[in-house]
């Protein structure tokens, strides 16, 4: 990965926090804790975006699979596989830090394309 472009990611972090005003600074921590580990993967067949979050053993992470996919849509719509149980059902809950750093890579990538124009 190349270096991080500072000010780029300080205006990402910005916005996140504009997105998910509530929540914890624990939580914005972790989310920038995972960050590099997160990258963009392509598109679902309904146009959303999907990332890529290794498993990180430090913050808790224990799915075999190694790497949550989250998608991120209009309206702010997300999904993440930690949200689902053992047998596939769907466990409600707010956004978790996998979907943070999907949304902050997101911020942080369009960011880069705006400068490069």
């Amino acid at each position: 990965m190349s270096e991080i472009q500072a000010e780029a990611f300080m205006e990402a972090l910005d916005k996140l926090r504009q997105l998910f005003p509530k929540k914890s600074k624990s939580w914005f921590e972790e989310v920038k804790k995972r960050f590099l580990d997160t990258e963009f993967i392509g598109y679902d067949e309904k146009g959303y975006k999907k990332f890529k979050v290794l498993k990180n053993l430090k913050l808790g992470d224990n799915y075999k699979a190694g790497y949550r996919v989250v998608t991120l849509g209009e309206w702010n719509f997300h999904l993440c596989t930690c949200m689902f149980g053992k047998f596939g059902e769907y466990r409600r809950r707010e956004a978790c830090t996998h979907v943070g750093a999907a949304y902050l890579r997101h911020f942080y990538n369009e960011l880069l394309r705006r400068d490069r124009k």
